[in-house]
């Protein structure tokens, strides 16, 4: 439970018993800091499960730049990387990065497939985002290199509440929403995710999602 860690270390700093040093203190704002992100991301996948599962998931067209949203969407999973020392380097084939979509629902999308690359990544390696668009749809790839997925699992990971390690032998963090939620909301916006993965090397997701048409779009993101 996130709420406990960053209780515990709000009661202990009040208290200024246990930090009285500039390095402790900075030590449990950073643990403050992580749970907290941590915490905001759960409960955006929960808010939009629920609104997929009522069935009330509208859209909100804007012109977004995607180049923007991938930086921005990296930066807030940065420090879960660099506690793994991961390398995460972005490639956009875009001229213009400016695409008709909903802007909230595709940064969902993206920090959806990165948290689950960073997760499943070995310490130390590297993971690519590679954008480009063709003929009207914007695809992004997500290419790490850690556990991999037997081709057995690759029809059930986009299931709900559905993670391969659970139990007594769960090893890895999540809930097991994040890509069900990925897949739902890709799906809302027209597109495609896919997913090749080979146990121990690795695997690429990839979201495929079409520009929506310029009688939709409103403002600017």
């Amino acid at each position: 439970n996130p709420l406990t860690s960053v209780l515990t270390m709000c009661e202990l700093i009040t208290a200024g018993k246990s930090f009285t040093d500039c390095e402790s203190i900075r030590a449990a704002v950073l643990t403050i800091y992580r749970e907290t992100l941590g915490l905001n991301f759960q409960l955006r996948n929960i808010f939009a499960a629920a609104e997929h599962e009522a069935g009330d998931s509208p859209l909100s067209f804007s012109k977004v730049d995607v180049n923007t949203l991938l930086r921005r969407t990296i930066d807030s999973l940065a420090l879960r990387g660099m506690e793994k020392n991961l390398r995460i380097m972005l490639s956009c084939e875009l001229d213009d990065g400016a695409f008709r979509t909903d802007s909230e629902k595709l940064e969902l999308i993206y920090a959806n497939i990165l948290s689950n690359a960073i997760e499943y990544s070995h310490e130390g390696k590297t993971i690519e985002v590679k954008a480009w668009k063709k003929d009207g749809i914007l695809n992004v790839s997500f290419i790490d290199y850690g556990v991999g997925i037997g081709q057995e699992n690759l029809g059930v990971i986009f299931e709900r509440f559905r993670q391969l390690d659970s139990g007594s032998t769960k090893t890895h963090g999540g809930h097991g929403l994040g890509l069900s939620i990925t897949k739902a909301s890709t799906e809302l916006l027209g597109g495609t995710i896919t997913v090749r993965s080979r146990k121990g090397e690795g695997s690429i997701f990839t979201a495929s999602i079409p520009e929506a048409p310029p009688e939709v779009m409103v403002g600017t993101c």
